[in-house]
């Protein structure tokens, strides 16, 4: 019956799309926000992690016809810095002690490249093509906040006391339900009336299936993400609309005060003590380190660190039962292990631009209503839920993985739309429509 429901969940997404009358060639990265949208979730009992790689390829096969059809080819740091990245991890194929397992698994990473950081980037530089990104954005968000909310409604054992399982696992879903915070209230901004009030329930309703996720690092990037977004959208709204939405927010953070700020919260949120919780990063953490500074410039082979066991680096087998594997959740240490100190320290200086430049357009003055600034301010926020995302999980680097595509799209997004973004009523194409009006 579920499925069902999946099913009309992904027709009322393709429905909302505009490829049914133009932008046919934008078709394919509208559907691809609907597969990242439906995430690990079963449709009509199939489940796209079955057809990861073959979507991966055809999203690969797309970008290319984008980038085929483009009117402009230019090349900059956007596209030399994975580039090099994918290189090296070939090239770490000479050394690995899984050799063959390194160079299929970088040799996996070309088609995201192609689909990614040469396709969509051609799309972007089209007229209107920033807006249209963020339409296929905001089309894979609603298609998560749907699925998320029916699985909350229908699906067993998505109960308040235990952790929210649903179609997704419960740390998934508290990332898409944070990144879709800035999103809701970006529209409740921007609605008038029983609009803006329905917004605003919307977003209180998240906020609770946050909390019954009990993912410490999705709750702490909804908290500091949703005060934001609330300040970055309301502050040229009316007094009275700011003040009664300023009253309702406290009103909600003093219910879960009160509701959590007991004996019993560190338990709800699988914390026995402050060791504990420590032990369970920094544990693994240790152990990877201890064999990490034996190749610490060139690393030990790409994708290698996926096979590290508890006995150390000589013990892996691509047989290796999952349970004697270490798992870094730490993107930066994953990359550390595999390709060394140069690879990392390109990851954080990519990581690094985009949030700086970010930073720099949040500070700005409020736009008016209808321009391009307010969806580039939300899709930061987005942006920075996947960038927390990087020091507590790993995952980025895979081909076809939904969060991670559009981890590197949201980037692309950012550099380009804030490129030309002045904070003022022009937008990047100003006779193209405006996904947020």
């Amino acid at each position: 019956m579920f499925s069902i429901y999946t099913a009309l969940v992904v027709v009322a997404a393709l429905a909302l799309c505009p490829f049914w009358r133009r932008e046919r060639h934008f078709a394919p990265l509208y559907l691809w926000a609907v597969y990242c949208g439906l995430g690990p979730a079963q449709v009509f009992g199939v489940s796209p992690l079955r057809f990861r790689w073959g979507l991966g390829c055809a999203f690969g096969a797309m970008g290319l016809l984008w980038l085929w059809r483009a009117r402009r080819r230019t090349v900059d740091s956007m596209v030399v810095l994975p580039g090099l990245l994918i290189a090296w991890a070939m090239a770490s194929a000479v050394y690995s002690e899984l050799p063959e397992y390194s160079l299929l698994r970088a040799i996996a990473l070309v088609p995201m490249y192609f689909g990614a950081f040469l396709g969509v980037r051609c799309l972007l530089h089209e007229q209107g093509g920033v807006e249209r990104v963020v339409g296929c954005l905001i089309v894979m968000i609603g298609v998560q906040v749907a699925l998320t909310a029916g699985a909350y409604l229908f699906a067993p054992g998505a109960s308040f006391g235990a952790r929210f399982q649903g179609i997704h696992r419960a740390t998934g879903t508290a990332h898409q339900l944070a990144y879709a915070l800035p999103f809701t209230l970006l529209f409740a901004s921007r609605s008038g009336r029983w609009q803006r009030a329905a917004w605003l329930i919307l977003t209180l309703g998240l906020l609770y299936l946050l909390v019954i996720t009990r993912s410490r690092t999705g709750l702490i990037g909804g908290a500091l993400v949703t005060p934001v977004a609330y300040l970055a959208f309301f502050r040229r709204a009316r007094r009275l609309h700011l003040v009664r939405a300023t009253v309702g927010a406290i009103a909600f953070a003093a219910a879960l005060w009160a509701m959590f700020a007991s004996e019993s919260t560190m338990e709800y949120l699988r914390i026995s003590s402050a060791e504990e919780l420590v032990r369970t990063r920094a544990g693994r953490w240790e152990l990877i380190l201890q064999q990490l500074w034996n190749s610490p410039w060139i690393g030990h082979g790409y994708g290698t660190v996926r096979y590290f066991a508890v006995g150390g680096a000589m013990t892996w087998t691509l047989e290796a039962g999952r349970a004697a594997q270490v798992h870094t959740h730490n993107e930066y240490l994953s990359l550390l292990y595999d390709l060394g100190v140069v690879p990392c320290l390109m990851l954080a200086a990519f990581v690094l631009a985009i949030g700086t430049r970010g930073a720099g357009h949040l500070a700005r003055p409020a736009a008016p209503t209808g321009t391009l600034d307010a969806a580039l301010i939300a899709c930061l926020l987005s942006w920075f839920i996947d960038a927390l995302d990087t020091i507590t999980h790993d995952g980025l680097l895979t081909i076809g993985n939904p969060a991670a595509t559009w981890f590197w799209i949201k980037s692309l997004l950012l550099f380009y739309g804030m490129q030309y973004s002045d904070g003022s009523t022009t937008t990047l194409h100003p006779q193209s429509p405006s996904p947020i009006t």
